[in-house]
């Protein structure tokens, strides 16, 4: 990724694991509540579990790249 997510995203289907293999990236994960926290990936290795039907997208600090596990089947999106 060399540019922030246009959208964001959610798996209601199961978690999401998201690894990073380089680079770093901030993931922004919106609660149940509409408020949103913030993950930092910024080292190779790192990674975040994303739970099901959470509203997610990512903001790029470097060009990353990520390895994603995904429970797809049913997969929304929604624009920024």
């Amino acid at each position: 990724f060399s540019t922030d997510w246009s959208s964001w995203e959610r798996h209601p289907a199961g978690e999401e694991f998201v690894c990073l293999l380089e680079g770093a990236v901030e993931l922004h994960l919106e609660k149940p509540d509409s408020t949103v926290d913030t993950v930092v990936l910024d080292q190779p290795g790192a990674f975040v579990l994303v739970p099901p039907n959470t509203w997610h997208t990512a903001k790029v600090r470097r060009p990353a790249r990520m390895l994603f596990v995904t429970a797809g089947e049913g997969t929304e999106n929604r624009p920024l």
